[in-house]
């Protein structure tokens, strides 16, 4: 084949993708499938170069332990300590003081602070600007380097005390000789290793982008090298009989499919371009990408663009040779899916009733209670979509026969489209249906994991933070006790409570002894009696804080409560002491208040209000399924674009066959309402379908009241299905227009 040829062959199919009636369409399904499959590709790649620098980063924060060799001058001590915003997820503090000129400083500082101030991350210094983060821990002089943070939302900070570090038996402090060491983050010989606990980035990730992204977009990139295609089997005809061979076919595809999938190359080229400029925060996840990890991977994100446009360009063009060779009718897959139909149908309740009910018949302890409803939504999944073909196919009879008696052509040949078809709307509705069901279940799942925020989130909102248990880190003395009364702001009193327990009758529940200590004034504002004697309390304090932070700390059971008057630090035992800071008005303490007063030990203090420390354990799961929801959207709205272009492509080749109809009769709207039926109708089946049916399949799979499918989650997905369907059904029926202005008879379009 001469070069010449080639050109024109090239030349004959951009003009027939370009002037075709379905020509906008299939330009758009290629320049989509390939931007989708490039990003998912990309977002892949990106995971893994940021799992990957995480690591190394990681292990820059290992503590290496001093040797006994190891000159005294040339040590650090450290001390980690674990502390949390309010509302929000546990991070480390690392209190560090260098014993001589020649210690280690930690990575991510360019010189030592001085002493009684603070080094933080950027994000913790962002994330705690309301909450007085900058008098925490002393005056903050400075913000943590990216060669010291795992990643810029990481939440850290070095502490170097207004008096050294003194290592003594249990209590933490550990003499250093330098930091950074090959392997994980273990807990207590890492300052990064609580994040680690925490992370997301432990393969889990990869898994969602490739399930939710890199998969719905290969079905978007077949479906689109389908669209159109009865056009383009009846240009194939005519170039065969012609004389063309399989060649020519091939060059004349390459033409008409080149210039939209290098379009979506190219924008995806943009995207990760944009990413590599500068850091960018990610939307619902509130994670910033750092561009470092981009540009050190940027011939892998052109690899990945190119191997999708080929993917993409493969597709669309060897449909050519498989419609030559005969596949592309798979005749016998076909008539086993006509004969299997029926059973499909019918067992699609049954699948349902055992995601439902199935996991009940067995003890959740047993194997067969997961297996159970695992293997009732695979079921699901794969006989659902066919039970909505059907569905759309008996009301395509019910519209046949409507427009029949109503003499309505567009109800009359789009109800026995529909009805002919079931098959046809099963494929197309398969992807969506199946997103659907997995992003329920994963989200599910994830709300059992976060199970105790729901609990903890009602108790904190029902009780506030009038009440805040108080707890100096490490060792304290009377003197540091007082200071920090003294520094707590008007309207808060503080009382000293102690906490003990002896075995009762019932086993397993034993008796919880809890005693108050503080002055008359502290204890008359919680309703207690003052005596300079200890004092059983008879009448429990009704309606107040106190009570709900008895039952706390009851484990459930009313605790037995003495009062006794006295200042908070002459309750020290060993230089331990727990404090209670409580409003006398009731309103909520200012969030950090407490802590800034806390500088008034050497490690501060940690702070609680009851039903926190469930909130705090269930933060990292509820900011998980951040992750799932923004992947899943990814993807969802991937395959519902796949969806609605499967379906214009179906009514633009039944478009061709009303043509006559539309022509001898005058009539343009029936192909709006044609392609509403054709087109939409299928789509909003699914989505509705599919949320429905596999929010009750979910349900009983909650162990808990905390429920992340929110009402904002539902109606953004219908939204998207239904503005993408809008669009699809608009878009088709103005091509079908177009193509019944050019019928003709005889031309073998009719």
């Amino acid at each position: 084949m001469s070069r010449q040829l080639r050109s024109r062959l090239l030349g004959i199919g951009r003009a027939a993708g370009t002037r075709s009636e379905s020509g906008g369409i299939r330009f758009f399904a290629l320049a989509l499938a390939s931007l989708s499959l490039a990003l998912a590709v990309a977002a892949v790649i990106a995971a893994l170069a940021v799992e990957t620098s995480r690591a190394g980063r990681m292990s820059d924060g290992h503590l290496v332990p001093a040797g006994p060799s190891t000159p005294p001058e040339s040590t650090a001590l450290v001390k980690l300590a674990i502390d949390h915003l309010q509302e929000g997820r546990q991070y480390i503090v690392v209190f560090v003081s260098p014993v001589g000129d020649e210690a280690p400083l930690p990575p991510g500082l360019g010189q030592w602070p001085e002493r009684g101030t603070a080094v933080v991350s950027p994000e913790l210094l962002r994330e705690g600007t309301g909450q007085g983060i900058s008098g925490r821990y002393g005056d903050i002089v400075g913000t943590i380097g990216e060669a010291g943070l795992a990643d810029a939302t990481e939440l850290l900070a070095y502490v170097r005390p207004a008096q050294d570090l003194v290592p003594t038996e249990n209590n933490g402090i550990v003499a250093v000789s330098g930091f950074g060491a090959p392997g994980p983050a273990v807990p207590g010989q890492n300052v990064h290793w609580l994040l680690a606990d925490q992370d997301f980035f432990d393969g889990t990730l990869v898994a969602l982008l490739v399930v939710l992204g890199v998969v719905p977009s290969l079905l978007l990139a077949l479906v689109a090298s389908r669209v159109a295609s009865h056009s383009r089997d009846r240009r194939d005809a005519l170039i065969t009989a012609l004389g063309g061979r399989v060649p020519h076919r091939l060059w004349i595809a390459v033409g008409e499919a080149w210039g939209p999938v290098l379009l979506g190359a190219l924008g995806a080229l943009a995207v990760i371009g944009w990413f590599a400029i500068a850091d960018r925060r990610l939307p619902i996840v509130d994670y910033i990408v750092p561009t470092a990890d981009i540009r050190s991977q940027w011939w892998a994100f052109g690899l990945c663009s190119v191997a999708a446009a080929a993917f993409v360009l493969c597709a669309a063009v060897l449909q050519s040779a498989i419609s030559e060779f005969g596949l592309s009718g798979n005749r016998p897959l076909r008539e086993l899916a006509g004969r299997t139909r029926t059973m499909r149908v019918r067992l699609f309740p049954c699948f349902v009733l055992l995601t439902v009910w199935g996991p009940s018949l067995f003890s959740p302890q047993q194997p067969m209670h997961v297996l159970t409803g695992y293997a009732g939504l695979l079921g699901t999944v794969l006989t659902m979509p066919t039970a909505i073909g059907v569905g759309v196919g008996a009301l395509g009879r019910a519209l046949a026969r409507s427009g029949h008696l109503r003499g309505r052509p567009a109800l009359l040949t789009s109800g026995r489209r529909m009805a002919h078809r079931p098959e046809a709307v099963a494929r197309q509705v398969f992807g969506v249906c199946a997103c659907i069901l997995f992003l329920l279940f994963a989200l599910t799942m994830q709300s059992n994991f976060a199970g105790n925020a729901g609990d903890a989130n009602a108790f904190m909102e029902e009780h506030g933070y009038s009440l805040v248990e108080v707890h100096p880190r490490g060792q304290a003395t009377p003197a540091e006790v007082d200071e920090f009364v003294a520094a707590v702001p008007n309207g808060i009193e503080v009382v000293a409570f102690t906490q003990s327990t002896t075995e009762s009758g019932d086993p397993g529940f034993p008796i919880t002894h809890i005693r108050v200590t503080g002055t008359c004034s502290a204890l008359a504002s919680l309703t207690l009696p003052c005596s300079t004697e200890p004092q059983a309390e008879q009448d429990d304090p009704a309606h107040s804080a106190l009570a709900a932070w008895l039952r706390s700390t009851g484990s459930g059971r009313e605790p037995v409560l003495t009062v006794a008057s006295g200042t908070p630090s002459s309750t020290l035992v060993e230089g331990s002491v727990s404090l209670l800071a409580f409003t006398t008005n009731g309103d909520d303490i200012a969030a950090g208040v407490l802590n800034n007063a806390g500088v008034a030990f050497p490690y501060g203090v940690a702070t609680s209000v009851p039903g926190e420390s469930w909130y705090i354990g269930a933060v990292p799961p509820l900011e998980q399924s951040g992750w799932i929801a923004l992947i899943g959207g990814f993807g969802l709205a991937v395959l519902i674009l796949a969806t609605g272009l499967g379906l214009a492509g179906e009514f633009l080749r039944f478009g061709r066959a009303i043509a006559p109809v539309s022509v001898l009769t005058g009539n343009r709207r029936i192909y709006w309402r044609a392609s509403a039926l054709v087109s939409l109708l299928p789509l909003t089946a699914a989505v509705a379908g599919g949320l429905s049916v596999g929010y009750f399949m979910v349900r009983p799979m909650a162990t808990t009241d905390l429920n992340l499918i929110t009402p904002a989650f539902i109606a953004i997905c219908c939204t998207a299905a239904l503005v993408a369907g809008i669009v699809m059904w608009l878009w088709s029926a103005a091509a079908a227009v177009s193509s019944a202005d050019r019928w003709r008879p005889g031309r073998g379009d009719d």
